[in-house]
């Protein structure tokens, strides 16, 4: 299993996914830093208004 990292951009900056994990590499162990970073316009949403990470988790399975 890889873990992934799904991000948007906050307050108009666009960050690239290098950038996300170099700071996240700083922030975090280096195990503990995710396989891949992918940008997202939005996360999904469940109806209750919480991020759907079922739908994430079947996004990363189609990955390669």
């Amino acid at each position: 299993n890889r873990l992934y990292c799904f991000y948007t951009n906050i307050k108009g900056k666009d960050s690239s996914e290098k950038e996300v994990a170099e700071k996240l590499g700083k922030k975090i162990p280096g195990y503990m830093v995710p396989f891949r970073h992918i940008k997202k316009d939005t996360l999904p949403k469940t109806s209750s208004g919480k991020v759907d990470r079922v739908l994430l988790a079947e996004e990363a399975k189609n990955i390669i």
